[in-house]
C-alpha cells in the first residue's frame, strides 16, 4: 500500500510540475491573478511532499511571461540573487506602466495643443506646426497664425 502511496505522490508532482511548466501569464488578465495561480500550484506542489526552492519559483515565474516581457526579463536575470517579492514588484511595476501607456493613448483627446489650438494631440506632434516651420525655414515658429 506504502508503494501505490508513493506512486500517486510522485505522479502527482510530476502532473503540478508539467502544470508550472506549461503556465503562461494572460496578458489580458491582470499580473496579480496569475501570480496567486502560480503560488496555488507551488502550495500544491508543497502539499505533494515537494518544497520548491526560491531559485526554482522563480524560473518558473520568469518562464512563464510571455515574450513582450523579455527585456525586463533581460533586466532581472542580471541580478545575482533574485528573490520572489523583488521579481514580482518588477513586473508589478512593468504592468502598471504599460496600462498607463495605453490609457494615455486612448485619452489623447484630453490634450489641446499649444501649436494651433486644437484638442487631440500636443504642440509637438502638431502638424500645423511642422508643416509651417517647413515651409518657412523658422524653427522658432509656435503654430498659431498671428492675425494681423
Amino acid at each position: 500500500m506504502e508503494d501505490s502511496f508513493k506512486k500517486k505522490g510522485t505522479r502527482s508532482k510530476l502532473f503540478i510540475r508539467r502544470e508550472l511548466s506549461d503556465m503562461k501569464f494572460d496578458e489580458r488578465k491582470r499580473l496579480m491573478e496569475h501570480f496567486i495561480d502560480m503560488e496555488k500550484l507551488f502550495a500544491q506542489l508543497r502539499d505533494a511532499g515537494s518544497e520548491l526552492s526560491e531559485e526554482e519559483k522563480v524560473n518558473y515565474l520568469l518562464l512563464s511571461m510571455p515574450k513582450s516581457y523579455e527585456g525586463i526579463i533581460t533586466a532581472l536575470e542580471t541580478v545575482e540573487e533574485l528573490k520572489m517579492d523583488f521579481v514580482k514588484n518588477r513586473l508589478l511595476g512593468e504592468e502598471e506602466k504599460r496600462n498607463r501607456g495605453a490609457t494615455k493613448s486612448l485619452d489623447s483627446s484630453i490634450f489641446l495643443c499649444y501649436g494651433c489650438g486644437r484638442p487631440g494631440h500636443k504642440k509637438s506632434q502638431c502638424r500645423s506646426t511642422q508643416q509651417a516651420r517647413h515651409r518657412t525655414g523658422d524653427w522658432r515658429l509656435h503654430g498659431r497664425r498671428r492675425s494681423d
